[in-house]
């Protein structure tokens, strides 16, 4: 997946590669609409503007029809204290959007304990906005290990999404992408490790693999722990394998 158009059904399959079977997918290249939220997703955007109520209800409506993919009926996905999308009893999930692209996955919870997606454009970033990502994202060392490659800026940025989205629900205070540090690489994935510690089930030292897929513009980053971390849990590759 390296050529052709940027449309729902590419991005995807790009998603589902990354996945396990059984995770749902649901992609598009453009808001859609499949009618009004449920009046409790609707309260959490009532002040925003109408661009942002509408790449809320795109995600919602995305994240449905996972859910009927999985066989389950339409249902609300509030949003929680710290903004998160909070799923219906069961089932896990994750929306993401960027440059007009949204994106949504759902799995039954009982094979999965925590799935982030994320979806970014290399080809809109804007020099601006790279400076920031390595300023306010990178560590230092990940910044020396990448040297002025903006593919690898951006995959970083985005596997930290991932991986921030998946572990949000379980962590005890609020966090920043700050708190994960790549530690080892391998194709197609990203090893990263928690540099402090998000709670009792979440140590400093946390293990969190990534999928990453890149190609026509995108990047695609994928999250799933399909149970609790465990002490001593290693990524795969070496800690020392990102140098």
């Amino acid at each position: 997946m390296t050529s052709g158009p940027v449309d729902g059904a590419y991005l995807a399959a790009g998603l589902r590669r990354l996945l396990p079977q059984g995770v749902a997918v649901v992609a598009s290249a453009g808001e859609i609409d499949d009618g009004p939220l449920f009046a409790v997703e609707a309260s959490a955007v009532r002040e925003a503007c109408a661009a942002r109520r509408a790449e809320f209800a795109t995600g919602r409506a995305l994240a449905r029809r996972a859910m009927g993919d999985l066989g389950h009926p339409p249902a609300p996905v509030p949003v929680g204290r710290g903004r998160e999308p909070v799923w219906p009893v069961g089932l896990a999930g994750s929306i993401s959007h960027s440059a007009g692209w949204f994106v949504a996955a759902v799995a039954e919870r009982r094979g999965c304990w925590a799935l982030g997606i994320d979806v970014e454009s290399c080809a809109r970033l804007s020099a601006d906005a790279l400076a920031a990502l390595r300023r306010f994202v990178l560590s230092a060392e990940e910044r020396r290990s990448i040297g002025t490659d903006r593919w690898a800026a951006l995959e970083i940025f985005s596997a930290k999404e991932a991986a921030f989205k998946a572990l949000s629900p379980y962590a005890e205070h609020s966090f920043s992408l700050g708190a994960f540090r790549a530690v080892a690489r391998t194709p197609g994935q990203l090893a990263l490790r928690l540099t402090r510690p998000l709670g009792g089930r979440l140590p400093a030292g946390t293990a969190v693999p990534v999928r990453l897929h890149r190609g026509c513009g995108i990047v695609l980053a994928a999250a799933f722990l399909s149970r609790p971390p465990r002490t001593g849990d290693r990524p795969e590759g070496r800690d020392d394998a990102w140098h």
